[in-house]
């Protein structure tokens, strides 16, 4: 975010500081409080459409992510819920 909004020798020379000392720098551009007012200026997330800032291209082996679908889905009429054990006959 600070790139965005400083430029790239900003965003080198706070690399790693804590997140504290980032909202404060993001703070200051956008009030203009001893930096430059960064006009019209927003988060990606809230922008529209909305972006993001991690990389979503992130490579998971094969059926890594299969639980936690799995968790989440609802049962279909009158299927028995993969959350709950089904009744003994």
């Amino acid at each position: 975010m600070i790139e965005e909004v400083g430029g790239k020798a900003v965003a080198e020379a706070y690399k790693g500081s804590p997140a504290k000392l980032v909202r404060s720098i993001l703070r200051q551009y956008a009030t203009g409080e001893g930096r430059d007012k960064a006009e019209g200026w927003a988060p990606r997330f809230l922008r529209f459409p909305v972006g993001s800032y991690r990389d979503s291209r992130v490579d998971l082996p094969f059926g890594a992510d299969q639980g936690r679908r799995r968790e989440f889905r609802q049962p279909l009429f009158g299927a028995p819920s993969p959350l709950r054990p089904a009744p003994i006959p």
